[in-house]
């Protein structure tokens, strides 16, 4: 309706990376998605445990989550903008430098649209979510986090501020 219309329109996606068609960047295109943001718990490991799938929906190639993320992130990121937001606690935050490594080692950095990478503090940010508390990073120990994440960085590829909708 919008080309119709002679209407400017873009989107943007915010996804956990595990249920997308498989002809992307059709998809991409059709729908003028200008900026994906894929959430990551940390590498496999931690990932998978944190994001696991309802029994009833389980893939049925039996996929993990990581995996499945990682495979979009793949295709996407010779589409459009790619944000990887990667979800930082205690139990997770010695994940990153090798989370940067592995995104390295796929070519992430270097693709026809570079993946921009956004550490994010997990944060309890309603009475509903204090179960966080304990796992939370203090605001310096973060700060320390991302520091050393732009230090890997260098020129290399880009690190952003994660944003943060409706504080959450």
């Amino acid at each position: 309706l919008c080309r119709e219309l002679n209407i400017a329109y873009q989107a943007s996606i915010i996804s956990n990376g595990t249920s997308w068609v498989e002809d992307v960047g059709a998809f991409v295109n059709r729908h003028q998605i200008k900026q994906v943001q894929i959430s990551f718990d940390g590498l496999q490991k931690n990932h998978d445990r944190r994001r696991r799938y309802r029994t009833s929906y389980v893939p049925k190639e039996n996929a993990s989550s990581f995996d499945r993320a990682v495979g979009l992130v793949d295709k996407l990121s010779y589409y459009t903008r790619v944000d990887l937001r990667f979800n930082t606690d205690r139990a997770n935050q010695s994940d990153i430098i090798p989370f940067i490594e592995f995104a390295r080692e796929k070519g992430w950095f270097d693709r026809p649209y570079p993946v921009v990478f956004q550490p994010a503090r997990l944060a309890a940010y309603s009475e509903h979510s204090t179960f966080l508390r304990k796992n939370e990073l203090d605001l310096d120990e973060f700060d320390a986090l991302r520091s050393m994440v732009k230090t890997e960085a260098g020129d290399n590829f880009t690190v952003e501020e994660s944003e943060i909708p409706d504080g959450f």
